[in-house]
């Protein structure tokens, strides 16, 4: 995922990919190559993202260029480029895109935020997930559930009330939402 979206357009492709679980971003990251998306209302990202290609849509985003970060074997995360139209890029803005990639991934590995306490803390879009991740085990506790499903039932819940993925987390973390197990 993403480890920090710049704009209102970039924070509604990273809630997008959150919610959905899917997404040009989540691909680049798996797949360790450049996932690039002209038109997210065509044929095949719709087939291939139905979920994420809705949301997508409702936050005006039109084009996706991930690029992922990769440390070795590991991939770290990925630098995500979006547009509020349909675009292509040229194979100069590509090698560009792939630069400000290798830079974002240097910035990253030599990055350290440290706490009031001293302690390394999370940044930006990492703290976000973190934050999902926690939501997930207090929801496999309240629920009796694996946190494999856990994520899935935060995830239906913030489709079902219209919800971002953080926002329903952030809810659950402050307890005040609950998951009894009995939601369908």
């Amino acid at each position: 995922m993403p480890l920090h979206m710049v704009g209102a357009l970039g924070r509604d492709l990273l809630e997008a990919e959150l919610t959905s679980g899917d997404g040009p971003c989540v691909d680049a990251v798996h797949s360790r190559v450049p996932v690039l998306v002209g038109d997210l209302r065509g044929r095949g990202p719709q087939e291939r993202w139905p979920l994420f290609t809705a949301l997508s849509q409702a936050a005006r985003v039109r084009a996706v260029f991930a690029f992922p970060l990769l440390a070795g074997p590991v991939s770290v995360g990925v630098l995500a480029l979006c547009h509020d139209r349909p675009r292509v890029l040229s194979e100069a803005e590509r090698a560009q895109a792939r630069h400000f990639a290798d830079a974002a991934l240097l910035l990253l590995l030599n990055m350290v935020m440290v706490d009031g306490d001293g302690e390394a803390m999370p940044v930006g879009a990492l703290a976000l997930g973190a934050e999902i991740h926690q939501a997930s085990g207090v929801v496999a506790v309240q629920a009796d559930c694996s946190v494999e499903e856990a994520l899935l039932r935060l995830r239906a819940y913030a489709l079902a009330s219209d919800e971002p993925l953080s926002q329903v987390a952030r809810r659950v973390v402050k307890h005040t939402l609950r998951f009894s197990g009995h939601e369908t």
